[in-house]
């Protein structure tokens, strides 16, 4: 049953995407066959990226979809080499359409809050990421928002709208 969502999505994009990993409360998932082991696509879009949404699982048991996205794209540009990429993606990906797309409206939210990324060093993108993590778990950790509370919790530049 767990595979079905790779089929699907490999099917719906004639396998140009594909899950390549998950993370559930209980344990982390990967297909190997869709990573090189010793690469950093494998060290970001699988260990980093799954393993904050497992380790958020455990620290935050209330946490939601699109928080937990938010939070795994920001560990993403903290360890990346190439964080610039990963915001270009995340800004082509980016949606509010729905709060409950996950992955699109933890893109939009990156996207808000990292809107100046692209006159920044590589060094710069990895410490605002850091410092956006940090601040949204100091978030989570004071009290447990629902997925609308904390985002209409995080600190905005209304200044740009």
């Amino acid at each position: 049953m767990a595979f079905l969502p790779m089929v699907g999505l490999g099917y719906a994009t004639f396998d140009k995407a594909t899950n390549g990993g998950w993370a559930t409360k209980e344990k982390l998932f990967f297909v190997s066959s869709q990573y090189e082991l010793d690469s950093e696509n494998f060290r970001i879009y699988y260990v980093h990226h799954e393993g904050r949404h497992f380790a958020d699982y455990s620290k935050f048991p209330w946490i939601t979809g699109a928080v937990l996205e938010y939070r795994a794209k920001l560990t993403q540009l903290w360890l990346s080499q190439e964080p610039a990429l990963h915001l270009y993606m995340f800004k082509m990906a980016a949606s509010l359409a729905s709060i409950n797309n996950a992955h699109g409206y933890g893109n939009w939210w990156v996207d808000e809050r990292m809107d100046n990324w692209q006159s920044m060093s590589v060094q710069q993108i990895n410490q605002e990421a850091l410092r956006l993590l940090e601040e949204s778990g100091t978030l989570l950790s004071e009290q447990q928002l629902d997925k609308e509370a904390f985002f209409n919790a995080l600190p905005r530049d209304d200044t740009q709208q």
